[in-house]
């Protein structure tokens, strides 16, 4: 990590749509509570760009008190990764495709959290499925987020 007092965060799953833009912004509003300054984008390995969230995740989001509206998805980049504190992923195939990308970044393999092989893609499923994903993501992010140093 660098010594800026400004966090930098990114979240990388598959698409863009789903898991990532809601792990983002549980991200902020977690952080927001804690009164650590950080920015968080969220970016996919599948490059798809200009969409918005899908809409389960945003009616979880809205669940949870979190507004994805106005997110468009993006594709990942070396850019974005060499520019970040830390990088969230989602799966293996995440990591495998951050550090492809700029070796030395530091990935956070959020499954390991809480003892998954992975935080599953709940893409065209029903509702349930991303409100377990975001059950998941929520104690996983509580489990690493305690683990960041405090000023």
């Amino acid at each position: 990590m660098n010594t800026k007092t400004t966090l930098r965060i990114m979240t990388v799953c598959s698409g863009n749509i789903c898991r990532s833009p809601l792990a983002a912004v549980m991200i902020k509003e977690k952080l927001k509570t804690e009164h650590i300054a950080a920015v968080i984008i969220s970016s996919g390995t599948l490059n798809i760009n200009g969409q918005p969230a899908a809409s389960n995740s945003k009616a979880v989001a809205v669940e949870r008190g979190l507004d994805l509206s106005h997110h468009r998805s993006q594709g990942i980049s070396k850019g974005f990764v060499d520019v970040c504190d830390y990088i969230v992923c989602m799966s293996p195939k995440h990591a495998e495709r951050v550090i492809e990308l700029s070796p030395n970044a530091t990935v956070i393999r959020l499954w390991e959290y809480v003892d998954q092989d992975e935080i599953k893609d709940p893409v065209g499923k029903p509702i349930e499925a991303f409100r377990t994903c975001g059950e998941i993501m929520d104690n996983a992010l509580n489990l690493w987020i305690a683990t960041l140093p405090r000023a």
